[in-house]
């Protein structure tokens, strides 16, 4: 028997032990999977809980339920890899050989890492508003009900999907004017390159929606198309 084993429960290993499970015979192989908990977290779906469009129990299933039958799933913290040894070590003192290891353990925003990102009032701010919470957390929503003005910064330095502040911005905007109360709230869009994406067609169109409902740079400008990326 060869032993494939991913290190990771989230979105990839998921898509990954599905397709090899199909595909690889089950008296040759054995597909384990390992990840310290059984809560699949679906992370795109942490942009609308703060605007009520999805529920934290709506973003949270149970890893099993997405295992393949004949896949075996660990759970238990992952303590280091031996690639000499072909092995893997579990904190609780189990060993797990392989053949073949797939890391899928995905990455996390570190603010702390970047010079800046943590230092006055400003960074602070940015960084308690746009950083995950988690599923139970009501993210920006608390501090956009507040009556009064209010600057939300939103730049894409604290993501892992750059488009995501784009989507952000948007989604806080029509949150605002559907309740009345844009007017109180001014939107600005933080961003290093003088455009609103990285590629010129996508850069045109969504700086259009950005001058369309009044979101202007960091710098008092509107965001202009990228020519020649």
């Amino acid at each position: 028997m060869r032993r494939l084993l991913v290190l990771g429960g989230g979105t990839a290993g998921t898509m990954i032990v599905n397709k090899l499970h199909r595909r690889l015979a089950r008296e040759d192989w054995q597909i384990t999977v390992v990840d310290r908990d059984d809560d699949h977290l679906y992370q795109p779906g942490y942009l609308f809980l703060p605007f009520g469009a999805y529920m934290p129990d709506q973003v949270v299933r149970k890893r099993h339920g997405f295992i393949p039958d004949g896949v075996d799933l660990i759970l238990a913290e992952i303590d280091r890899v031996d690639a000499e040894d072909n092995t893997v070590l579990l904190a609780d003192g189990r060993v797990l050989p392989y053949d073949y290891l797939v890391i899928a353990i995905g990455t996390a925003p570190r603010p702390d890492q970047t010079p800046g990102m943590l230092g006055g009032a400003v960074a602070q701010e940015r960084v308690r508003l746009l950083l995950p919470r988690g599923v139970h957390g009501a993210g920006p929503r608390d501090e956009l009900l507040r009556p009064r003005a209010s600057r939300h910064p939103h730049h894409r330095d604290a993501h892992q999907v750059p488009g995501r502040t784009l989507e952000f911005a948007f989604l806080t905007e029509a949150w605002l004017r559907e309740r009345g109360i844009r007017d109180r709230v001014e939107l600005v869009y933080v961003t290093p390159p003088s455009g609103a994406f990285t590629r010129p067609i996508a850069s045109q169109r969504l700086g259009d929606m950005l001058i369309d409902r009044k979101i202007p740079r960091n710098d008092g400008t509107f965001a202009e198309p990228l020519h020649g990326a």
